[in-house]
């Protein structure tokens, strides 16, 4: 039975999980994810899926497999201390709808005027829009994207970004086949080595392989285009996370939750069937798109700082990339 790759997220930390199979229990999965988080198994509410629910066993036991829960490789559990306190005889216990998050959201709607009811659902619908979290401009860009998505929330995963490069690097020296020297476009071992140089940057062949890496469908949105690029869509993966791309740059888009929006409570892994994260992506790339943030990579001009070239688009920076090594270019 093959190992499920699960994204567990704690306050405070992250972990990819891939000791669990779809026949483990809950209960053998709470007992893995102890030794994580430090949540003692009696304590841990588990949330998966989106919006994050809590994880229930029908059969009360713990006896449910993965499987049967509906937990697929590539999803994201969120795991918090449940703190629940006994529920008197007076009053029912809530049902696993109303522990939801956005179960919990909507009852501190209750009571309001209606007004103030109305504003404060304005403010829910507000709160579930997409923002740009921006990474460092490291010529790491696209590594440090994928790794907040996936692993963790900090802003400069300097080891991250190394570790995601050194998966391309494997994936590419062990396919053969399939990234040979036409679709790398150059030598496999010289891809190689070039790719674990912290100097180049990342970008349709790396994504290709990071999606099946983390069995996640990555799209791409385009701030000029307003085109989106599906990497993995064939795949049939049932997760996938928003890139958003500026002609240079890349960034991650996600859904801040919490009364404080910290980036550590993000959601960044949505369902490939939910066709309103998608909407709610393009609006932030539309939004940037009226701004100007974008650059038009067929006539920008730059210059090499290494040589003082003169250059005009990405073709041309590409070609002397390659041909001199000079990865340092800035804008005339």
């Amino acid at each position: 039975m093959p190992a499920l790759t699960l994204r567990c997220q704690w306050k405070g930390g992250s972990h990819v999980l891939t000791t669990a199979e779809a026949t483990t229990t809950l209960t053998e999965l709470r007992g893995l994810l102890v030794s994580l988080c430090s949540i003692h198994p009696d304590n841990q509410k588990i949330l998966s899926g989106y919006p994050p629910k809590e994880l229930v066993d029908p059969s009360g036991g713990g006896a449910s497999t993965l499987a049967e829960l509906g937990i697929k490789s590539g999803e994201t559990l969120r795991i918090e201390p449940s703190n629940a306190a006994p529920a008197s005889a007076s009053q029912p216990q809530p049902t696993p709808q109303q522990n939801a998050k956005t179960g919990q959201a909507l009852s501190g709607l209750s009571g309001l005027p209606g007004s103030s009811a109305k504003a404060g659902l304005e403010a829910q619908s507000r709160a579930r829009k997409l923002v740009r979290r921006v990474v460092p401009a490291d010529n790491s860009c696209l590594f440090n994207s994928i790794w907040y998505a996936m692993i963790d929330r900090q802003l400069q995963p300097v080891q991250g970004a190394n570790e995601l490069r050194q998966a391309v690097a494997e994936a590419v020296r062990a396919d053969p086949i399939t990234f040979d020297e036409a679709t790398l476009g150059m030598a496999r071992d010289k891809y190689i080595a070039w790719i674990l140089d912290r100097e180049h940057w990342g970008g349709g062949i790396e994504i290709s392989i990071l999606c099946k890496h983390f069995a996640t469908e990555m799209d791409v949105v385009d701030t000029q285009t307003l085109r989106i690029d599906r990497f993995g869509e064939a795949d049939g993966y049932s997760n996938r996370i928003f890139l958003i791309f500026d002609g240079i740059h890349y960034d991650i888009l996600a859904e801040p939750c919490g009364p404080s929006e910290s980036p550590d409570r993000d959601i960044t892994v949505f369902p490939v069937s939910d066709q309103g994260a998608e909407q709610r992506a393009l609006a932030v790339a539309k939004e940037a798109n009226q701004k100007r943030q974008f650059t038009n990579l067929a006539g920008f001009t730059i210059r090499c700082l290494a040589c003082q070239t003169p250059l005009v688009g990405q073709r041309e920076a590409q070609a002397h990339a390659m041909s001199t090594g000079h990865t340092n270019f800035g804008e005339v």
